[in-house]
């Protein structure tokens, strides 16, 4: 992969963890403090606005792992790529897991914090873990895609046989999911964005990765494309439609530098809803509770939460560089 490629890959990470950041932020609409100020029309628009754009982090993370994963993927190497995915996800899966069970046990006996968490701590059971995903809600992106590494086999055996129709029956897949509905958190609603991804990295890898591809199209055709795209994005189909606007956004980037916070989008990604829920109640506490004071509440604790996370994981890296390369799947 070339050097622009992978540090323009480390950048689009790095905003989409802000928007899964901004996406959990927007919760506070569903919070029992602000359930009396739902009714300000125009204050809920705007919050749902900001949670639909936060959506658009989702299939993409998922479009993107599809495609690192089969990018050079054959028969000889997918074990190991497999193998090496399963490492690299389920350790920090149970960790994170199993660490903020604890956080929560230890503030839970604190006098006067655990009433304002409101949070009921769960049996240590399987199903709440790893299925509902109790303790870390987002931590459900991490299960459903050792499910989708763990397919991968099946997607490479259909990307080899049936080449003629591989694109074919990933339409299928999502059409399906349209009629019937698999459900959100499904691997099968996931699957067809996730070998997309695949399919443009099996066999269109020099497309995606040659620099300025969609700058060729003329700038009319270009605008046209990239504002049905957005309109679709945030008013039909989020999950089919946010990964290509997200990869013709960035085509169109020129050369840039990753800074060492950039790194940070795994370890944002796995802790960050233990800290919108602390600084949503300490915002809430300071500010009070007013549909403008939502909305700020809702911004403040996206950006504090997402800078907090950033800095955290850069002095995590510094002092224990082995601790975070285990729990942070070596990202």
């Amino acid at each position: 992969m070339r050097a622009e490629c992978s540090r323009k890959i480390t950048f689009l990470n790095y905003v989409l963890s802000g928007l899964i950041v901004l996406l959990h932020s927007c919760d506070i609409i569903r919070t029992t403090e602000f359930s009396a100020v739902v009714e300000n029309g125009e204050i809920i628009l705007i919050c749902k606005m900001l949670e639909r754009l936060g959506k658009v982090a989702v299939p993409t993370f998922f479009a993107l792992s599809g495609y690192l994963f089969f990018r050079d993927c054959n028969y000889q190497n997918i074990r190991r790529k497999i193998t090496s995915r399963m490492k690299s996800l389920v350790i920090p899966f149970c960790f994170w897991n199993i660490f903020f069970y604890c956080v929560y046990i230890a503030l839970n006996n604190v006098p006067g914090i655990g009433s304002r968490i409101n949070f009921e701590i769960p049996r240590f059971w399987v199903k709440a873990f790893i299925i509902n995903n109790v303790v870390n809600p987002p931590m459900w992106f991490l299960s459903r895609l050792i499910v989708l590494h763990i397919s991968a086999l099946i997607g490479l055996f259909l990307f080899k046989k049936i080449r003629s129709y591989n694109l074919s029956w990933i339409i299928a897949l999502m059409t399906v999911d349209l009629i019937i509905g698999f459900g959100y958190q499904s691997p099968l609603h996931w699957g067809g964005v996730y070998y997309l991804g695949g399919y443009m990295a099996y066999f269109y890898s020099d497309v995606v990765e040659n620099k300025g591809v969609f700058g060729r199209i003329p700038t009319v055709i270009r605008g046209i494309l990239l504002g049905g795209l957005a309109i679709a994005t945030l008013f039909l189909w989020e999950w089919i439609f946010a990964p290509l606007l997200v990869w013709l956004v960035m085509d169109m980037l020129k050369d840039f530098s990753v800074k060492p916070i950039m790194k940070a989008s795994f370890f944002i990604m796995c802790t960050h809803y233990f800290g919108v829920r602390v600084v949503r109640k300490v915002l809430t506490i300071l500010l009070g509770i007013s549909p403008q004071v939502m909305l700020l509440n809702l911004l403040l604790t996206a950006a504090v939460v997402f800078l907090l996370a950033s800095i955290v994981d850069m002095l995590f890296r510094k002092w224990m560089p082995n601790l975070h390369t285990l729990v942070c799947g070596g990202r």
